[in-house]
């Protein structure tokens, strides 16, 4: 479960909250984080080491422990990378005591949150699919043929996608196109209109490659494109472009 807040989406499914927090962890992005409440103004920094949904728990730096927060403190927990943005709060667990009973042991960890503020910006986050996925994509001409390619890369603002060289040629730079269909991994369609930005040939390699700006996405569109974004930079870190 989502709903929108909005430029973001209050998750609350709890295998969505984990992939978006592996994300975070795998790309290895450093959270700031307060104790508004007490500390007003300052922040930290910190990241995430371990998720663990099914014992609610995530484990974070151990650098926390030294900053001399009382366990059951609650915390508020903010990242911008790459134009994705997360925040959560949650509140700090009682820590692992060494034999002595009297020191902290190891990463600090934090209650798995009930809830994360996630957002995508439109144009920020593109993903090279060419290694990951098999994305076909149909383009319709306005004589009703239709021609059919692979997407290179995407964002939820646009694509790149590879042809035959001979297509590029079939399209006027800067036209749009009403009728253009993805195909997207779990086999759901995503129909779109697209602008046609630029195209080049590679006429002894017999590829062509256009590029595509998404126009007036139904929010549900939108959707499965942030889905398709997310699972590819959970599953593979050097997918994301610039």
């Amino acid at each position: 479960m989502s709903r929108i807040h909005g430029v973001q989406r209050i998750v609350t499914d709890q295998e969505e909250i984990a992939d978006i927090l592996q994300v975070a962890q795998l790309h290895g992005w450093r959270f700031s984080y307060s104790v508004s409440d007490i500390i007003p103004g300052v922040t930290f920094v910190t990241e995430l080491k371990h998720i663990n949904p099914q014992e609610q728990v995530i484990s974070i730096g151990s650098e926390v422990k030294y900053v001399g927060l009382d366990p059951m403190e609650r915390l508020h927990f903010n990242v911008r990378n790459g134009g994705i943005s997360i925040s959560f709060s949650s509140r700090l667990l009682p820590p692992n005591l060494d034999r002595s009973g009297k020191k902290w042991r190891g990463d600090c960890q934090v209650a798995f949150p009930a809830r994360v503020a996630y957002g995508q910006q439109r144009q920020a986050v593109r993903v090279n699919l060419s290694r990951i996925d098999r994305v076909p994509v149909t383009l319709f001409t306005g004589s009703g043929k239709h021609v059919t390619g692979n997407v290179d890369d995407i964002s939820v603002g646009g694509m790149r996608a590879r042809f035959t060289s001979d297509v590029v040629g079939q399209f006027e730079s800067s036209g749009l196109i009403t009728d253009c269909s993805l195909t997207l991994p779990d086999s759901s369609q995503v129909q779109a209109r697209v602008q046609l930005l630029g195209g080049v040939r590679d006429t002894e390699k017999d590829t062509g490659f256009m590029r595509f700006r998404f126009l007036e996405l139904d929010r549900d569109v939108e959707l499965k494109l942030e889905t398709l974004i997310l699972e590819s930079l959970r599953s593979t870190p050097q997918s994301i472009t610039a």
